[in-house]
Order: C-alpha cells, then structure tokens, then sequence
C-alpha cells in the first residue's frame, strides 16, 4: 500500500513539473528588476567615454 501511494505522489509531482516548466516556456517572460539593468550599465558606459 505504502509503494502505492510513493508512487502515485511520484507522477503526480511529474506532472506538477512538467506544466510549470511548460507554463514558464511558453508564458511572458518573467520581470525579476524594477529596472533593466542592461540599459542603466549601458548609460553609464556611454557616460564615460564623452
């Protein structure tokens, strides 16, 4: 019974996985700065040669 239910948890997180790592492929890229730190490093690179 116990191998049973470790079992059925197992796909079950599988497939739990599998949608989130669709879901984050698919979807809208995620924002992780307030900023675009590209951009600011960019500017600051611009700055320096004038």
């Amino acid at each position: 019974w116990r191998n049973m239910k470790l079992a059925r948890e197992m796909t079950d997180r599988e497939q739990i996985d599998m949608i989130q790592f669709n879901k984050a492929g698919r979807g809208p890229i995620q924002k992780t700065y307030s900023y675009n730190p590209v951009a600011a490093h960019l500017k600051k690179t611009e700055a320096q040669k004038r």
